[in-house]
Protein backbone atom coordinates (compact mmCIF):
# COMPACT_ATOMS: atom_id res chain seq x y z
CA UNK A 1 0.00 0.00 0.00
CA UNK A 2 1.37 3.38 -1.04
CA UNK A 3 0.45 6.38 1.14
CA UNK A 4 1.36 8.77 -1.67
CA UNK A 5 -1.67 7.56 -3.66
CA UNK A 6 -4.27 8.58 -1.07
CA UNK A 7 -5.59 8.14 2.45
CA UNK A 8 -5.37 4.60 3.81
CA UNK A 9 -8.26 3.17 5.83
CA UNK A 10 -7.78 -0.15 7.62
CA UNK A 11 -11.14 -1.46 8.75
CA UNK A 12 -10.50 -5.21 8.73
CA UNK A 13 -8.11 -7.39 10.68
CA UNK A 14 -4.97 -8.29 8.77
CA UNK A 15 -1.35 -7.64 7.86
CA UNK A 16 -0.54 -4.45 5.95
CA UNK A 17 2.71 -3.06 4.49
CA UNK A 18 2.80 0.66 3.77
CA UNK A 19 5.37 2.67 1.84
CA UNK A 20 5.58 6.11 0.25
CA UNK A 21 5.66 9.81 1.07
CA UNK A 22 2.87 12.37 1.44
CA UNK A 23 2.07 15.78 2.86
CA UNK A 24 -1.72 15.46 2.56
CA UNK A 25 -2.73 11.85 3.26
CA UNK A 26 -3.00 9.86 6.48
CA UNK A 27 -3.67 6.38 7.91
CA UNK A 28 -6.89 5.56 9.78
CA UNK A 29 -7.27 2.24 11.62
CA UNK A 30 -10.37 0.72 13.17
CA UNK A 31 -9.45 -2.96 13.44
CA UNK A 32 -7.01 -5.47 14.87
CA UNK A 33 -4.11 -5.05 12.48
CA UNK A 34 -0.37 -5.46 12.00
CA UNK A 35 1.09 -2.56 10.02
CA UNK A 36 4.62 -2.39 8.61
CA UNK A 37 5.94 1.12 7.96
CA UNK A 38 8.74 0.84 5.37
CA UNK A 39 10.37 4.19 4.52
CA UNK A 40 7.11 6.04 5.11
CA UNK A 41 6.99 9.83 5.44
CA UNK A 42 3.74 11.58 6.36
CA UNK A 43 4.23 15.32 6.91
CA UNK A 44 0.88 17.03 7.45
CA UNK A 45 2.55 19.91 9.27
CA UNK A 46 4.14 21.07 6.03
CA UNK A 47 0.86 22.40 4.63
CA UNK A 48 -0.82 22.99 8.02
CA UNK A 49 -3.36 20.25 7.40
CA UNK A 50 -5.28 19.63 10.63
CA UNK A 51 -5.38 15.85 10.88
CA UNK A 52 -3.35 13.05 12.40
CA UNK A 53 -0.65 11.13 10.54
CA UNK A 54 -2.00 7.89 12.05
CA UNK A 55 -5.34 7.70 13.87
CA UNK A 56 -6.19 4.54 15.81
CA UNK A 57 -9.85 4.48 16.68
CA UNK A 58 -11.35 3.14 19.89
CA UNK A 59 -11.20 -0.60 20.60
CA UNK A 60 -8.57 -1.12 17.89
CA UNK A 61 -5.45 -3.21 18.51
CA UNK A 62 -2.52 -2.24 16.29
CA UNK A 63 0.99 -3.66 16.05
CA UNK A 64 3.25 -1.16 14.29
CA UNK A 65 6.46 -2.61 12.81
CA UNK A 66 9.25 -0.16 11.95
CA UNK A 67 11.32 -0.92 8.86
CA UNK A 68 14.00 1.50 7.67
CA UNK A 69 13.49 5.21 8.47
CA UNK A 70 9.96 6.54 8.93
CA UNK A 71 8.61 10.02 9.68
CA UNK A 72 5.16 10.91 11.04
CA UNK A 73 4.22 14.59 11.48
CA UNK A 74 0.66 15.54 12.32
CA UNK A 75 -1.24 18.75 11.87
CA UNK A 76 -2.68 21.19 14.39
CA UNK A 77 -4.63 19.63 17.34
CA UNK A 78 -3.71 16.05 16.39
CA UNK A 79 -1.23 13.64 17.94
CA UNK A 80 1.55 12.17 15.79
CA UNK A 81 -0.09 8.79 16.40
CA UNK A 82 -3.50 9.51 17.87
CA UNK A 83 -5.20 6.87 20.02
CA UNK A 84 -8.92 7.32 20.56
CA UNK A 85 -10.56 5.77 23.61
CA UNK A 86 -9.31 2.42 24.93
CA UNK A 87 -7.28 1.46 21.88
CA UNK A 88 -3.99 -0.45 21.97
CA UNK A 89 -0.70 0.16 20.17
CA UNK A 90 2.38 -2.08 20.14
CA UNK A 91 5.57 -0.80 18.49
CA UNK A 92 8.48 -3.00 17.44
CA UNK A 93 11.16 -2.93 14.78
CA UNK A 94 11.76 -5.33 11.90
CA UNK A 95 14.79 -7.38 12.94
CA UNK A 96 14.96 -9.78 9.97
CA UNK A 97 17.52 -7.81 7.91
CA UNK A 98 19.62 -6.59 10.85
CA UNK A 99 19.38 -3.00 9.57
CA UNK A 100 18.91 0.37 11.24
CA UNK A 101 15.23 1.14 11.78
CA UNK A 102 13.83 4.41 13.08
CA UNK A 103 10.49 6.04 13.73
CA UNK A 104 10.36 9.84 14.06
CA UNK A 105 7.08 11.20 15.44
CA UNK A 106 6.10 14.85 15.71
CA UNK A 107 2.83 16.09 17.14
CA UNK A 108 0.68 18.84 15.85
CA UNK A 109 0.54 21.85 18.14
CA UNK A 110 -1.57 21.31 21.33
CA UNK A 111 -1.40 17.51 20.95
CA UNK A 112 0.77 14.63 22.14
CA UNK A 113 3.45 12.87 20.14
CA UNK A 114 1.69 9.54 20.78
CA UNK A 115 -1.63 9.68 22.61
CA UNK A 116 -4.47 12.15 22.52
CA UNK A 117 -5.14 15.34 20.64
CA UNK A 118 -6.27 18.72 21.92
CA UNK A 119 -8.55 18.40 24.97
CA UNK A 120 -8.33 14.62 25.04
CA UNK A 121 -7.39 12.21 27.80
CA UNK A 122 -5.07 9.38 26.89
CA UNK A 123 -6.99 6.20 27.79
CA UNK A 124 -5.26 3.49 25.79
CA UNK A 125 -2.42 1.00 26.18
CA UNK A 126 0.96 1.47 24.51
CA UNK A 127 3.70 -1.18 24.46
CA UNK A 128 7.13 -0.36 23.05
CA UNK A 129 9.11 -3.55 22.57
CA UNK A 130 12.19 -2.21 20.76
CA UNK A 131 13.36 0.11 18.01
CA UNK A 132 14.84 3.59 17.64
CA UNK A 133 12.05 6.05 18.34
CA UNK A 134 12.24 9.85 18.43
CA UNK A 135 9.18 11.71 19.71
CA UNK A 136 8.77 15.49 19.63
CA UNK A 137 5.80 17.41 20.99
CA UNK A 138 5.62 20.86 19.44
CA UNK A 139 3.48 22.66 22.04
CA UNK A 140 1.27 21.93 25.07
CA UNK A 141 1.04 18.17 24.58
CA UNK A 142 2.97 15.33 26.18
CA UNK A 143 5.56 13.34 24.29
CA UNK A 144 3.49 10.25 25.12
CA UNK A 145 0.15 10.86 26.84
CA UNK A 146 -2.37 13.68 26.97
CA UNK A 147 -2.94 16.69 24.76
CA UNK A 148 -3.61 20.24 25.91
CA UNK A 149 -6.06 20.11 28.81
CA UNK A 150 -6.64 23.81 29.32
CA UNK A 151 -10.40 23.38 28.86
CA UNK A 152 -10.54 19.85 30.24
CA UNK A 153 -8.90 16.54 29.41
CA UNK A 154 -5.16 16.21 28.94
CA UNK A 155 -4.71 13.44 31.52
CA UNK A 156 -2.64 10.29 31.09
CA UNK A 157 -5.14 7.67 32.30
CA UNK A 158 -4.06 4.65 30.28
CA UNK A 159 -0.79 2.70 30.39
CA UNK A 160 2.66 2.64 28.81
CA UNK A 161 5.04 -0.33 28.96
CA UNK A 162 8.59 -0.03 27.61
CA UNK A 163 10.39 -3.35 27.24
CA UNK A 164 13.34 -2.17 25.14
CA UNK A 165 14.48 0.15 22.41
CA UNK A 166 16.18 3.52 22.25
CA UNK A 167 13.54 6.17 22.90
CA UNK A 168 14.23 9.90 22.79
CA UNK A 169 11.39 12.20 23.83
CA UNK A 170 11.34 16.00 23.79
CA UNK A 171 8.40 17.64 25.49
CA UNK A 172 7.07 20.72 23.76
CA UNK A 173 7.13 24.27 25.02
CA UNK A 174 4.10 25.45 26.91
CA UNK A 175 3.39 22.64 29.31
CA UNK A 176 3.28 18.97 28.29
CA UNK A 177 5.22 16.26 30.13
CA UNK A 178 7.70 14.00 28.37
CA UNK A 179 5.53 11.04 29.36
CA UNK A 180 2.27 11.83 31.14
CA UNK A 181 -0.18 14.70 31.11
CA UNK A 182 -0.44 17.50 28.60
CA UNK A 183 -0.64 21.10 29.73
CA UNK A 184 -3.00 21.14 32.76
CA UNK A 185 -3.06 17.35 32.62
CA UNK A 186 -2.02 14.83 35.26
CA UNK A 187 -0.47 11.38 35.17
CA UNK A 188 -3.20 9.15 36.58
CA UNK A 189 -2.39 5.86 34.87
CA UNK A 190 0.59 3.51 34.87
CA UNK A 191 4.06 3.68 33.30
CA UNK A 192 6.37 0.65 33.46
CA UNK A 193 9.92 0.49 32.11
CA UNK A 194 11.55 -2.93 32.00
CA UNK A 195 14.52 -2.36 29.70
CA UNK A 196 15.91 -0.13 26.98
CA UNK A 197 17.24 3.40 26.82
CA UNK A 198 14.82 6.22 27.58
CA UNK A 199 15.65 9.92 27.45
CA UNK A 200 12.81 12.27 28.32
CA UNK A 201 14.15 15.75 27.84
CA UNK A 202 12.86 19.30 27.66
CA UNK A 203 13.39 22.20 25.29
CA UNK A 204 14.16 25.68 26.56
CA UNK A 205 10.52 26.58 27.19
CA UNK A 206 9.23 23.26 28.51
CA UNK A 207 6.99 23.32 31.60
CA UNK A 208 6.19 19.68 32.26
CA UNK A 209 7.67 16.81 34.24
CA UNK A 210 10.05 14.42 32.51
CA UNK A 211 7.65 11.63 33.48
CA UNK A 212 4.47 12.74 35.24
CA UNK A 213 2.24 15.79 35.19
CA UNK A 214 2.23 18.58 32.67
CA UNK A 215 2.08 22.26 33.55
CA UNK A 216 -0.30 22.63 36.49
CA UNK A 217 -0.64 18.84 36.56
CA UNK A 218 -0.51 16.37 39.42
CA UNK A 219 1.18 13.00 39.73
CA UNK A 220 -1.53 10.59 40.87
CA UNK A 221 -0.57 7.38 39.10
CA UNK A 222 2.19 4.79 39.19
CA UNK A 223 5.66 4.63 37.66
CA UNK A 224 7.55 1.34 37.98
CA UNK A 225 11.12 0.99 36.72
CA UNK A 226 12.51 -2.54 36.68
CA UNK A 227 15.49 -2.01 34.39
CA UNK A 228 17.00 -0.02 31.56
CA UNK A 229 18.78 3.33 31.37
CA UNK A 230 16.38 6.18 32.08
CA UNK A 231 17.09 9.90 32.12
CA UNK A 232 14.08 12.07 32.93
CA UNK A 233 14.44 15.86 33.00
CA UNK A 234 11.71 18.20 34.22
CA UNK A 235 10.84 21.53 32.68
CA UNK A 236 10.62 24.85 34.50
CA UNK A 237 9.72 24.18 38.15
CA UNK A 238 8.67 20.59 37.40
CA UNK A 239 9.86 17.28 38.81
CA UNK A 240 12.16 14.97 36.91
CA UNK A 241 9.72 12.17 37.76
CA UNK A 242 6.52 13.36 39.42
CA UNK A 243 4.30 16.42 39.23
CA UNK A 244 4.40 19.50 37.06
CA UNK A 245 4.85 23.01 38.38
CA UNK A 246 2.17 23.93 40.88
CA UNK A 247 -0.48 26.57 40.42
CA UNK A 248 -2.63 27.07 43.54
CA UNK A 249 -3.86 23.53 44.31
CA UNK A 250 -1.93 21.66 41.58
CA UNK A 251 1.58 20.28 41.16
CA UNK A 252 1.07 17.65 43.88
CA UNK A 253 2.47 14.12 44.15
CA UNK A 254 0.03 11.57 45.57
CA UNK A 255 0.99 8.55 43.50
CA UNK A 256 3.79 6.00 43.63
CA UNK A 257 7.24 5.70 42.07
CA UNK A 258 8.87 2.30 42.52
CA UNK A 259 12.41 1.65 41.26
CA UNK A 260 13.38 -2.02 41.29
CA UNK A 261 16.44 -1.83 39.05
CA UNK A 262 18.14 -0.11 36.16
CA UNK A 263 20.04 3.17 35.96
CA UNK A 264 17.75 6.10 36.69
CA UNK A 265 18.60 9.80 36.56
CA UNK A 266 15.81 12.25 37.49
CA UNK A 267 16.49 15.98 37.36
CA UNK A 268 14.00 18.59 38.57
CA UNK A 269 13.55 21.82 36.66
CA UNK A 270 14.60 25.23 37.98
CA UNK A 271 11.87 27.84 38.45
CA UNK A 272 14.11 30.64 39.67
CA UNK A 273 17.13 31.03 41.95
CA UNK A 274 14.90 30.40 44.97
CA UNK A 275 13.06 27.29 43.92
CA UNK A 276 12.36 24.41 41.60
CA UNK A 277 10.84 20.97 41.25
CA UNK A 278 11.99 17.82 43.02
CA UNK A 279 14.19 15.24 41.37
CA UNK A 280 11.52 12.65 42.17
CA UNK A 281 8.42 14.12 43.80
CA UNK A 282 6.27 17.22 43.46
CA UNK A 283 6.69 20.36 41.41
CA UNK A 284 7.47 23.87 42.61
CA UNK A 285 5.07 24.71 45.48
CA UNK A 286 3.47 21.28 45.15
CA UNK A 287 2.99 18.91 48.09
CA UNK A 288 4.43 15.42 48.36
CA UNK A 289 2.13 12.89 50.07
CA UNK A 290 2.68 9.80 47.94
CA UNK A 291 5.27 7.03 47.99
CA UNK A 292 8.78 6.68 46.60
CA UNK A 293 10.28 3.19 46.88
CA UNK A 294 13.97 2.77 46.09
CA UNK A 295 14.41 -0.98 46.01
CA UNK A 296 17.41 -1.56 43.72
CA UNK A 297 19.47 -0.14 40.87
CA UNK A 298 21.50 3.03 40.42
CA UNK A 299 19.37 6.06 41.25
CA UNK A 300 20.42 9.68 40.92
CA UNK A 301 17.95 12.44 41.78
CA UNK A 302 18.62 16.17 41.74
CA UNK A 303 16.09 18.81 42.65
CA UNK A 304 15.92 22.02 40.65
CA UNK A 305 17.36 25.01 42.53
CA UNK A 306 16.21 24.40 46.13
CA UNK A 307 13.79 21.58 45.37
CA UNK A 308 14.28 18.29 47.19
CA UNK A 309 16.12 15.46 45.50
CA UNK A 310 13.39 13.15 46.81
CA UNK A 311 10.11 14.61 48.11
CA UNK A 312 8.60 18.03 47.55
CA UNK A 313 9.49 20.90 45.30
CA UNK A 314 10.45 24.22 46.84
CA UNK A 315 7.65 25.65 48.97
CA UNK A 316 5.74 22.36 49.13
CA UNK A 317 4.95 20.19 52.13
CA UNK A 318 6.55 16.75 52.32
CA UNK A 319 4.50 14.22 54.31
CA UNK A 320 4.78 11.18 52.04
CA UNK A 321 6.78 7.99 52.48
CA UNK A 322 10.26 7.56 51.05
CA UNK A 323 11.53 4.04 51.60
CA UNK A 324 14.54 2.08 50.43
CA UNK A 325 15.51 -1.55 50.74
CA UNK A 326 18.39 -1.98 53.16
CA UNK A 327 21.07 -4.50 52.25
CA UNK A 328 22.70 -4.62 55.67
CA UNK A 329 23.06 -2.87 59.01
CA UNK A 330 26.42 -3.17 60.75
CA UNK A 331 26.57 -2.35 64.46
CA UNK A 332 29.93 -1.74 66.13
CA UNK A 333 30.56 -3.32 68.54
CA UNK A 334 28.09 -6.18 68.18
CA UNK A 335 28.69 -7.38 71.77
CA UNK A 336 28.96 -5.38 75.00
CA UNK A 337 30.22 -6.72 78.32
CA UNK A 338 29.25 -4.07 80.87
CA UNK A 339 29.30 -3.54 84.59
CA UNK A 340 26.20 -2.13 86.27
CA UNK A 341 26.04 1.61 85.72
CA UNK A 342 28.59 1.54 82.93
CA UNK A 343 27.69 3.08 79.56
CA UNK A 344 29.03 2.50 76.07
CA UNK A 345 27.89 3.80 72.71
CA UNK A 346 27.25 1.60 69.68
CA UNK A 347 27.57 2.94 66.14
CA UNK A 348 25.52 1.74 63.19
CA UNK A 349 26.21 1.80 59.47
CA UNK A 350 23.40 1.27 56.94
CA UNK A 351 24.03 -0.03 53.41
CA UNK A 352 21.23 0.15 50.84
CA UNK A 353 20.57 -2.38 48.09
CA UNK A 354 20.35 0.48 45.60
CA UNK A 355 23.14 2.93 44.88
CA UNK A 356 21.56 6.29 45.61
CA UNK A 357 23.00 9.67 44.67
CA UNK A 358 20.97 12.49 46.11
CA UNK A 359 19.93 13.72 49.51
CA UNK A 360 18.09 10.92 51.29
CA UNK A 361 18.24 12.18 54.89
CA UNK A 362 16.66 9.21 56.65
CA UNK A 363 18.51 6.41 54.92
CA UNK A 364 21.23 6.11 57.59
CA UNK A 365 18.88 6.61 60.54
CA UNK A 366 18.14 3.73 62.89
CA UNK A 367 16.15 3.20 66.06
CA UNK A 368 17.57 1.45 69.11
CA UNK A 369 15.44 -0.72 71.40
CA UNK A 370 16.44 -2.82 74.40
CA UNK A 371 14.66 -6.14 74.61
CA UNK A 372 14.96 -6.11 78.44
CA UNK A 373 15.15 -2.65 79.99
CA UNK A 374 15.64 -4.20 83.43
CA UNK A 375 19.12 -5.27 82.27
CA UNK A 376 20.17 -2.36 80.02
CA UNK A 377 18.61 0.72 78.48
CA UNK A 378 19.56 2.55 75.29
CA UNK A 379 18.87 6.09 74.09
CA UNK A 380 18.25 7.31 70.55
CA UNK A 381 21.96 7.97 69.94
CA UNK A 382 22.92 4.35 70.71
CA UNK A 383 24.26 4.94 74.23
CA UNK A 384 23.73 1.70 76.17
CA UNK A 385 23.65 1.84 79.98
CA UNK A 386 23.77 -1.28 82.14
CA UNK A 387 21.11 -1.44 84.86
CA UNK A 388 21.25 -4.90 86.46
CA UNK A 389 22.76 -8.35 86.08
CA UNK A 390 21.65 -10.37 83.07
CA UNK A 391 21.68 -10.52 79.29
CA UNK A 392 19.71 -8.55 76.74
CA UNK A 393 19.73 -7.50 73.10
CA UNK A 394 19.84 -4.03 71.60
CA UNK A 395 17.72 -4.22 68.43
CA UNK A 396 18.90 -1.80 65.73
CA UNK A 397 16.16 -1.16 63.13
CA UNK A 398 16.34 0.87 59.93
CA UNK A 399 14.02 3.90 59.81
CA UNK A 400 13.70 3.71 56.02
CA UNK A 401 13.22 -0.09 55.83
CA UNK A 402 11.55 -1.32 59.01
CA UNK A 403 11.91 -4.95 57.92
CA UNK A 404 15.69 -4.75 58.28
CA UNK A 405 17.39 -4.94 61.68
CA UNK A 406 20.47 -6.26 63.45
CA UNK A 407 21.33 -7.03 67.07
CA UNK A 408 24.00 -6.00 69.56
CA UNK A 409 24.21 -8.51 72.40
CA UNK A 410 24.70 -7.16 75.92
CA UNK A 411 25.92 -8.96 79.05
CA UNK A 412 25.81 -7.17 82.40
CA UNK A 413 27.69 -8.35 85.49
CA UNK A 414 28.47 -7.11 89.03
CA UNK A 415 25.93 -6.03 91.61
CA UNK A 416 24.84 -2.92 93.37
CA UNK A 417 25.25 -2.31 97.10
CA UNK A 418 22.62 0.02 98.50
CA UNK A 419 24.46 2.69 100.50
CA UNK A 420 21.78 5.34 100.94
CA UNK A 421 18.16 6.36 100.43
CA UNK A 422 16.56 9.25 98.60
CA UNK A 423 13.93 11.29 100.39
CA UNK A 424 13.14 14.64 98.77
CA UNK A 425 10.12 16.85 98.17
CA UNK A 426 9.96 18.92 94.98
CA UNK A 427 7.11 21.32 94.28
CA UNK A 428 6.34 22.67 90.79
CA UNK A 429 3.85 25.45 89.99
CA UNK A 430 0.79 24.04 88.25
CA UNK A 431 0.91 26.70 85.55
CA UNK A 432 4.30 25.38 84.36
CA UNK A 433 3.08 21.90 83.40
CA UNK A 434 0.47 21.10 80.79
CA UNK A 435 -2.02 18.51 82.10
CA UNK A 436 -1.25 16.32 79.07
CA UNK A 437 2.40 16.19 80.16
CA UNK A 438 1.73 15.54 83.81
CA UNK A 439 2.05 11.78 83.58
CA UNK A 440 4.93 11.87 81.10
CA UNK A 441 7.29 13.29 83.70
CA UNK A 442 10.59 11.44 84.03
CA UNK A 443 12.57 11.44 87.27
CA UNK A 444 16.30 11.08 86.71
CA UNK A 445 19.35 11.04 88.96
CA UNK A 446 22.06 13.25 87.51
CA UNK A 447 25.84 13.39 87.81
CA UNK A 448 26.62 11.59 91.08
CA UNK A 449 30.10 12.72 92.10
CA UNK A 450 32.16 11.46 95.03
CA UNK A 451 33.46 14.71 96.51
CA UNK A 452 35.23 13.28 99.58
CA UNK A 453 36.89 9.97 100.31
CA UNK A 454 38.67 8.86 103.46
CA UNK A 455 40.04 5.37 103.93
CA UNK A 456 41.45 3.68 107.00
CA UNK A 457 42.27 0.08 107.74
CA UNK A 458 43.46 -2.19 110.51
CA UNK A 459 44.32 -5.85 110.95
CA UNK A 460 41.97 -7.78 113.21
CA UNK A 461 42.17 -11.25 114.67
CA UNK A 462 39.48 -13.82 115.31
CA UNK A 463 39.27 -17.27 116.83
CA UNK A 464 38.90 -20.16 114.43
CA UNK A 465 38.78 -23.91 114.86
CA UNK A 466 41.00 -25.73 112.39
CA UNK A 467 40.88 -29.42 111.45
CA UNK A 468 44.46 -30.73 111.62
CA UNK A 469 45.06 -34.15 109.93
CA UNK A 470 47.00 -35.61 112.87
CA UNK A 471 44.59 -34.41 115.53
CA UNK A 472 41.36 -36.12 116.52
CA UNK A 473 39.55 -32.92 117.41
CA UNK A 474 39.59 -29.42 115.84
CA UNK A 475 42.33 -27.15 117.17
CA UNK A 476 41.62 -23.58 118.29
CA UNK A 477 43.73 -21.12 116.29
CA UNK A 478 43.90 -17.44 115.34
CA UNK A 479 42.91 -15.93 111.98
CA UNK A 480 43.57 -12.43 110.61
CA UNK A 481 41.75 -10.14 108.18
CA UNK A 482 41.96 -6.54 107.11
CA UNK A 483 39.08 -4.28 108.10
CA UNK A 484 38.81 -1.30 105.74
CA UNK A 485 36.58 1.68 106.48
CA UNK A 486 35.87 4.11 103.66
CA UNK A 487 34.07 7.38 104.34
CA UNK A 488 32.54 8.99 101.24
CA UNK A 489 30.47 12.09 100.49
CA UNK A 490 28.38 12.14 97.31
CA UNK A 491 26.84 15.14 95.55
CA UNK A 492 24.02 14.50 93.07
CA UNK A 493 20.90 16.08 91.63
CA UNK A 494 17.38 14.96 90.78
CA UNK A 495 15.83 16.25 87.55
CA UNK A 496 12.17 16.20 86.58
CA UNK A 497 11.62 16.62 82.85
CA UNK A 498 9.13 15.89 80.10
CA UNK A 499 9.54 12.40 78.72
CA UNK A 500 7.47 12.80 75.54
CA UNK A 501 10.32 14.02 73.34
CA UNK A 502 13.07 14.50 75.83
CA UNK A 503 16.10 14.04 73.60
CA UNK A 504 15.04 16.42 70.85
CA UNK A 505 13.18 18.98 72.93
CA UNK A 506 14.21 18.57 76.55
CA UNK A 507 12.03 20.53 78.97
CA UNK A 508 13.29 20.47 82.56
CA UNK A 509 10.69 21.35 85.20
CA UNK A 510 12.88 21.04 88.29
CA UNK A 511 16.48 20.35 89.28
CA UNK A 512 17.08 19.62 92.97
CA UNK A 513 20.57 19.15 94.43
CA UNK A 514 21.36 16.92 97.40
CA UNK A 515 24.25 15.10 99.04
CA UNK A 516 24.86 12.41 101.60
CA UNK A 517 27.72 10.85 103.54
CA UNK A 518 28.22 7.28 104.64
CA UNK A 519 30.83 4.89 106.02
CA UNK A 520 31.50 1.69 104.11
CA UNK A 521 33.05 -1.37 105.74
CA UNK A 522 35.01 -3.95 103.78
CA UNK A 523 36.73 -7.11 104.96
CA UNK A 524 39.59 -8.52 102.92
CA UNK A 525 42.58 -10.75 103.36
CA UNK A 526 45.51 -8.99 104.98
CA UNK A 527 47.32 -8.61 101.66
CA UNK A 528 44.36 -7.18 99.75
CA UNK A 529 43.30 -3.58 99.39
CA UNK A 530 40.30 -1.62 98.09
CA UNK A 531 40.85 0.66 95.09
CA UNK A 532 38.42 3.50 95.75
CA UNK A 533 39.04 4.96 92.27
CA UNK A 534 36.93 2.06 90.97
CA UNK A 535 33.90 3.14 92.99
CA UNK A 536 30.90 4.29 90.97
CA UNK A 537 27.60 5.67 92.20
CA UNK A 538 24.19 5.05 90.62
CA UNK A 539 21.09 7.08 91.56
CA UNK A 540 17.82 5.12 91.32
CA UNK A 541 14.90 7.50 91.99
CA UNK A 542 11.17 7.27 91.50
CA UNK A 543 8.39 9.62 92.49
CA UNK A 544 4.89 9.78 93.89
CA UNK A 545 2.73 12.63 92.59
CA UNK A 546 0.41 14.56 94.87
CA UNK A 547 -1.89 16.63 92.64
CA UNK A 548 -3.89 17.96 95.59
CA UNK A 549 -0.95 19.34 97.56
CA UNK A 550 -2.18 22.91 97.02
CA UNK A 551 -4.06 25.03 94.53
CA UNK A 552 -0.84 26.38 93.03
CA UNK A 553 1.62 23.51 93.27
CA UNK A 554 2.07 19.86 92.44
CA UNK A 555 4.16 17.95 94.96
CA UNK A 556 6.58 15.28 93.80
CA UNK A 557 7.73 12.97 96.58
CA UNK A 558 11.07 11.62 95.41
CA UNK A 559 12.02 8.23 96.82
CA UNK A 560 14.55 5.60 95.87
CA UNK A 561 18.03 4.32 96.59
CA UNK A 562 21.64 5.26 96.06
CA UNK A 563 23.81 2.36 95.01
CA UNK A 564 27.50 1.62 94.87
CA UNK A 565 29.14 -0.68 92.39
CA UNK A 566 32.72 -1.40 91.56
CA UNK A 567 34.08 -1.44 88.02
CA UNK A 568 35.94 -4.68 87.60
Amino acid sequence: MDISKGNIEILQSGYYEITGETDINNIYVKAQATIVLDNVTIDLNKKNISKGAIIIDKSSDVTLIIKNKNVLKSGYNYAGIQLIGRSKLTIREDTLLNQYNELYIQSGETAAGIGSGFGGDYLGDIIIENGNIVIVSLRDGAGIGGGNGLNGGGDFIGSLTISGGNINITQGYGGGAGIGGGSNGSLVGRVEVNNGILLSNVDEAGIGAGIGGGYNGNFEGTVIINGGNITSVGGEGCAGIGAGIGNTIRGNFTGEVKINGGNVVAIGGVYDTYGGGAGIGSGFKGNFSGEIKLNAGFIEARGGSKGSDFGSGTGGESVGDITAKVKSIDVIPDFLDLQIGESEKVVSQVTLVATVQGSLPDYSKVTYTSRDTNVAVVDSSGLVTAVDNGNTEIIVTSVIDKNKFTICYVSVNSSITIIGDIDLLISIPKNEIQPSELYNIVCYGNNPIITYKYKDSCIKEFDVYVNVPCCKNPVLGKGQYKNIVVCITVDYSIALYSGSDCLQNLLIYALEFDNFSTNLNFCTSINEDIDTSKFKIIIMPYYELDTNYSQKYYMFKIRGHIGLYKIM
